[in-house]
């Protein structure tokens, strides 16, 4: 069987519950796919801080993993959001670090320089059928802004 890589960050701030680690105890299968998680701490940007971008590829890599699916949470949305836009900036005066609120990820490219996901080959109906069935909260529709905090940092560096 063919598998999946979903990511998604430890519990922070308001929320009771990480519903990406609801997800990984439920959902271990999304049609003919095997689902792996791979789940990070919230902070991701000093300068000590691990590329967690170069984690999940290599294990992607090294799962043979034909997809990575990117779950984020926003305090203004219930439950999970599948993203499919990041960009290049850092934002969040709620949770970042004073040296980390408004920063550029990656110096070489512009501000707020977008990367998309191609989703042409995904049955997004279908994901969002599995997350149902399991009685997860979610968006019905695909996320194209991360926003500018941890879901985003970790697709950008991902792409």
């Amino acid at each position: 069987m063919d598998k999946i890589l979903i990511t998604g960050f430890e519990n922070f701030g308001d929320y009771g519950e990480n519903t990406t680690e609801v997800l990984k105890n439920n959902l271990r299968i999304i049609g003919s796919h095997i689902v792996e998680y791979i789940i990070f701490p919230v902070r991701i940007f000093s300068n000590g801080a691990e590329n967690y971008g170069k984690k999940i590829v290599a294990r992607a890599k090294e799962i043979n993993a034909k997809a990575i699916i990117y779950l984020g949470m926003a305090s203004d949305v219930y439950g999970v959001r599948i993203e499919s836009r990041a960009i290049n900036w850092v934002e969040n005066e709620k949770y970042c670090l004073p040296e980390e609120h408004k920063m550029v990820l990656d110096k070489s490219l512009y501000p707020k320089h977008p990367f998309d996901v191609d989703l042409s080959k995904w049955n997004i109906e279908k994901i969002l059928y599995f997350l149902c069935k399991i009685n997860l909260a979610h968006e019905t529709h695909i996320s194209t802004n991360a926003n500018a905090f941890c879901c985003n940092a970790l697709m950008f560096r991902t792409l």
